[in-house]
């Protein structure tokens, strides 16, 4: 007989477990860094999978399985799957040795109906019993539960929920089968404590619990979460990751089910491109981060990714612009799209890369680093428990050259190897040389994320992990650092202090025994092709601090002949060539000789103001050019004023890194170079944007009557500017300084306008879209110069992408902008006269 409760009832006793819960002070055994020793299972990663109607799309589901190396995986199954495709692929499956764990689903119309129509409490009754006749014996787990605490996509009440749960579990039970659940999706903690403490009471506990622990509302796996009390207590909670795995598996032991598993999870591109633009390849790193940190968790019996195929989520990307109305993590229905169409995304190459070298792994310890950095050692063993040696991605091939080599392929290793993780958080990068000794690094088999080997160790570590290995006889020593407990927020990270903190380690002649913090104040965006690398100066010695781009792609800037060119006539150049000489030799940058001022192209004066800027060809490509900005030293009072804001150089670099980051065009930066004491000049240099013009020579053409400029109309211009500048607030972008002038357009190779910003210093960066205030105030300077017909039409498209008209009212802040700067210019005249 159903046990039929209200839905404010069940409430109540929910409530009244997870108070019972929260209350033990149990939760506070929890914390956010991985602690004790523990065994990864042999069987931690499965994937979420579906097929389609075409019965190829099996064969190639199990092929990409196959590439995997996985024999664990998770199959929805509802009504409308008997005797169709999903079936048909459920036996393949099962044919092939795939250990199945199957999801029964009601559909969302039966559970909405559960408890007013007696006939659908019913027809999930035969349903379950039917599948457990046929399939039940065979299965590794049958999960009941699909995202309970989601009413609007699974259709359920608590109370639905309740009766469908009852239901499943009377005939596992009459069958001597088990199930598990009840699948709460997200980091709710409250609702897991809720049913496990009332099922627990009812006898009906499950034998697994099963959670879709999502992070990505974090930005990153690290982070800690802002959701849960705001931003300001994010810091003193310190629930990240691991420290929510730990809670959940805490709720189980209390409630007596002790295994956790990790239902779905992913990483959604649409929420990632948010904020950033290179979205495939940071959905790549940051399943490689939550792999790394749930495996080291010591919480998580098992992590399901899914889905295999998707839109936006998906591992191996459908082709369509489709997703379905109920969200796959509730019901993953099916593969969509074509095969011919489906594209492997980095993200399987970066879960295949993780899942082949940590499962049957040791955890041994999280090594204490500075905040922003993470290093995660693994003992290898040979025996992953299936019976098969343990593989490593190199032993078939040794070759010199990068390239992909499959990591089931090869040699055995040896019994036991160590394994360290290593990455950034978000922008930030650590000097391998700061991190580890040279002869360390020297005999460690490095592997990307994606499982390419590399000749050496990168110089910088950025935040794409990379893996480095050690035969047994050498151990990585323990690190000296005490831990710190708290990761920066987003907005410490680049503001930091004047100066940033350019460690002095190996590369600047210190013991092996090295300082391992990640570079802190300065922001770096990590693209394919980009090598960085920072000059350090030894205590008392003169010349510039600095961080430069060692290499973009076929391009090697040499550093040293850009500071010997700036430093011609300054006796305090010459005391650092000899340190510059050593970190060009160690990233392979070319050497140049002292470059004489009459062997210089011509330079071109750009401003000559309280700044100076001008263009001189690259001292590595004559054909190139650059641009310098010297940044005149500051004042006793500026200093004071400035207290604990970084150098104009270096917030030129930051911000432009940032910009980068974000998917907004800038011209790329080279070098930021900091002088050792405070009389002399800063520089900031980038690339030329070449054959351009301004925003304002846009608008005053148009002011003055043209109806287009370089061929394109007034309105083609105003729909791409509008379009960038909306695409800049989103991202959480204030500019600050976005005057006409500081917007440069060409011509793009496809003939379409193509933006970038410059004199970058003054930007701010936030987490999440700008409100109206700060985007009117960025607005108001551009459009200084645009008449109000041209105004009108231009905030008209910029408003229109968030649904907003140009209303009376917001023309108050252009309105007193142009009278400030008709009082500001009428106040310089009187002062001429």
């Amino acid at each position: 007989m159903l046990l039929i409760l209200n839905n404010l009832t069940l409430y109540a006793r929910m409530a009244g477990q997870s108070l019972a819960y929260f209350g033990s002070g149990r939760w506070r055994r929890t914390s956010h860094q991985p602690g004790r020793v523990c065994q990864v299972p042999a069987d931690f990663f499965g994937l979420c999978v579906a097929n389609a109607p075409d019965p190829a799309s099996d064969d190639y589901v199990i092929a990409r399985l196959n590439n995997l190396g996985l024999r664990h995986v998770r199959l929805d199954f509802t009504y409308t799957d008997r005797e169709a495709y999903t079936e048909r692929f459920l036996d393949r499956l099962l044919a092939e040795g795939f250990r199945v764990c199957l999801h029964l689903v009601q559909p969302r119309e039966e559970a909405r109906v559960m408890l007013r129509q007696p006939e659908a409490a019913e027809r999930w009754r035969a349903f379950v019993g039917e599948m457990l006749d046929q399939y039940g014996r065979r299965m590794e787990l049958i999960e009941i539960g699909a995202t309970c605490n989601r009413r609007k996509w699974s259709g359920h009440s608590p109370a639905a929920f309740l009766a469908a749960w009852q239901i499943a579990w009377e005939e596992a039970h009459g069958r001597n089968l088990s199930i598990a659940g009840p699948n709460v999706t997200d980091f709710e903690p409250v609702y897991n404590a809720g049913w496990l403490g009332c099922l627990r009471r009812l006898r009906m506990a499950p034998s697994a619990h099963t959670d879709n622990l999502f992070v990505e509302r974090c930005t990153e796996p690290e982070a800690f979460d802002h959701k849960i009390a705001g931003k300001s207590l994010a810091g003193l909670l310190r629930f990240n990751l691991v420290r929510k795995a730990q809670l959940l598996s805490d709720i189980g032991a209390w409630a007596g089910v002790p295994t956790l598993i990790c239902a779905h999870v992913s990483w959604s591109l649409r929420r990632i491109a948010r904020a950033l633009e290179d979205v495939e390849e940071k959905q790549a790193d940051y399943l490689a981060r939550y792999l790394c940190l749930a495996a080291a968790s010591g919480a998580l019996t098992r992590v399901y990714w899914g889905p295999l195929i998707g839109q936006r989520e998906g591992l191996i990307d459908d082709g369509t612009a489709e997703y379905p109305e109920i969200p796959n993590v509730t019901y993953y229905e099916q593969a969509r799209g074509e095969m011919k169409n489906y594209r492997l995304r980095p993200a399987f190459r970066a879960f295949e890369t993780v899942s082949r070298l940590l499962r049957s792994a040791t955890f041994q310890r999280r090594l204490p680093t500075g905040p922003g950095l993470e290093i995660l050692e693994f003992g290898l063993n040979a025996d992953d428990g299936s019976g098969k040696e343990k593989q490593t991605p190199n032993h078939a091939k040794r070759v010199a050259s990068i390239q992909f080599i499959p990591l089931r392929a090869g040699h055995p290793t040896p019994n036991a190897q160590f394994l360290h993780a290593v990455w950034t958080t978000d922008g930030r990068g650590a000097g391998a040389d700061e991190c580890y000794p040279p002869e360390l690094l020297a005999q460690a088999e490095v592997y990307s994320r994606d499982g390419e080997r590399l000749p050496k160790a990168p110089r910088m570590f950025c935040e794409s992990p990379v893996y480095l290995l050690w035969p047994s006889d050498v151990r990585p020593p323990a690190l000296d650092v005490p831990e710190s407990g708290v990761p920066p927020s987003p907005k410490g990270l680049w503001r930091a202090g004047r100066r940033p903190a350019f460690a002095q380690g190996a590369m600047a002649g210190r013991p092996s025994s090295v300082v391992r913090r990640p570079i802190t104040g300065i922001r770096f965006a990590h693209r394919p092709g980009w090598k960085f690398d920072v000059i350090r100066l030894e205590a008392g010695q003169t010349g510039f601090d600095g961080v430069y781009l060692a290499e973009a792609e076929e391009t090697l800037v040499d550093i040293q002949a850009l500071i010997d060119m700036l430093g011609q006539g300054n006796s305090e150049v010459s005391d650092q060539r000899s340190a510059v000489s050593n970190s060009a030799e160690e990233t392979g940058s070319p050497k140049s000789a002292y470059a004489p001022r009459s062997t210089l192209q011509t330079q071109r004066i750009l401003r000559a103001a309280r700044n100076t800027v001008w263009s001189v060809s690259a001292p590595w490509d004559s054909e190139s050019r650059i641009v310098i900005k010297a940044f005149a030293r500051r004042g006793a009072l500026r200093r004071l004023l400035d207290c604990g804001k970084p150098d104009k150089a270096l917030r030129s670099w930051n911000n432009a890194q940032e910009l980068i980051r974000r998917g907004l065009s800038t011209p790329t930066p080279l070098a930021c170079l900091l002088p050792a004491r405070h009389a002399a000049a800063s520089y900031y240099i980038c690339e030329m944007f070449a054959n351009t013009w301004s925003a304002r020579d846009i608008f005053n053409a148009f002011r003055a009557g043209a109806t287009e400029f370089k061929g394109h109309s007034a309105g083609a211009w105003y729909a791409a500017l509008a379009l960038f500048l909306q695409k800049l607030h989103t991202r959480g972008v204030y500019f600050r300084d976005l005057s006409a002038g500081n917007l440069l357009a060409r011509e793009s190779s496809a003939g379409e306008p193509e933006l970038a910003l410059i004199d970058t210093a003054r930007a701010r960066f936030f987490p999440g879209s700008l409100g109206l205030r700060l985007r009117l105030c960025d607005l108001m300077r551009i459009c200084h110069p645009l008449h109000w017909a041209g105004r009108n039409v231009f905030m008209e498209q910029y408003l229109a992408h968030s649904g907003r008209r140009f209303h009376w009212w917001l023309k108050i802040p252009f309105l007193y902008y142009d009278t400030k700067h008709w009082l500001k210019n009428r106040w310089k005249k009187a002062r001429r006269k």
